[in-house]
């Protein structure tokens, strides 16, 4: 049977023909064909956008999956510092569904405020388009380190922001006591150090009462005496 084909266009590139089959395709006008091709360049835009937001879908479900690799919290906001996206750490850190908190502002879903939280950096972020480094500590004694990081958009503006936070709770606990046994070494090593100058005098001093021991052995008095400047001498070495 006879067959008329239009190309399904878009951009200039061939995406695919329609085949009408018909006995009377050799009456179809030439206004009619040219309405069937303004179809295909249609019909090809439409293809075109499908695919597009087929692709956007499956970057969408890749930058998740990436998201909710990352056992830190992780969290992207953009320039009015609303949620759009978080990876499941975070979901599981504040107990809460992401239907809940998307495009709330950051600091209304962590503090319950009207505006950025005070101290925060993420202020910083926006003027000076410099990534930035908070660390703060929660009511709970948790402690977080903060990193914001920005994302220029093609208008050269700071377009979102990344909040990467991780716990450092142990690792301060950790550093404190390396911080106080390196105090008690440190202490340790004076007091050895003390403890070896004053031995050295004190060991002169019962030299010398022993050699006056030996000098005044016809003077009881005198060797009474010194029993007692040799007994706290020792005592003092003891010390």
């Amino acid at each position: 049977a006879p067959c008329l084909n239009v190309p399904i266009t878009c951009r200039g590139r061939i995406l695919g023909v329609m085949s009408f089959v018909s006995q009377d395709v050799d009456t179809v006008t030439q206004e009619q064909k040219d309405l069937l091709l303004c179809i295909g360049q249609q019909v090809g835009i439409a293809v075109e956008s499908l695919r597009g937001l087929q692709e956007l879908v499956q970057n969408k479900e890749l930058l998740q999956t990436v998201f909710d690799g990352i056992t830190d919290q992780l969290v992207l906001l953009d320039r009015d510092l609303r949620i759009r996206m978080v990876n499941r750490a975070y979901l599981k850190r504040f107990k809460v569904d992401f239907a809940d908190i998307v495009n709330r502002p950051c600091f209304e879903v962590h503090a319950g405020l009207d505006n950025i939280c005070p101290g925060c950096s993420l202020d910083k972020v926006l003027r000076l388009g410099t990534p930035a480094t908070d660390e703060i500590e929660t009511p709970a004694g948790e402690s977080f380190l903060i990193h914001f990081y920005p994302v220029w958009g093609s208008d050269g503006q700071v377009q979102n922001i990344i909040r990467y936070a991780r716990e450092i709770t142990e690792k301060k606990k950790v550093d404190q006591k390396i911080q106080q046994t390196e105090k008690l070494v440190a202490l340790g090593q004076l007091s050895s150090g003390m403890a070896h100058e004053i031995n050295n005098p004190l060991g002169i001093i019962l030299c010398y009462v022993d050699l006056l021991k030996r000098q005044l052995t016809d003077l009881p008095q005198g060797l009474e005496d010194l029993e007692v400047i040799e007994q706290q001498t020792i005592n003092c070495k003891n010390i």
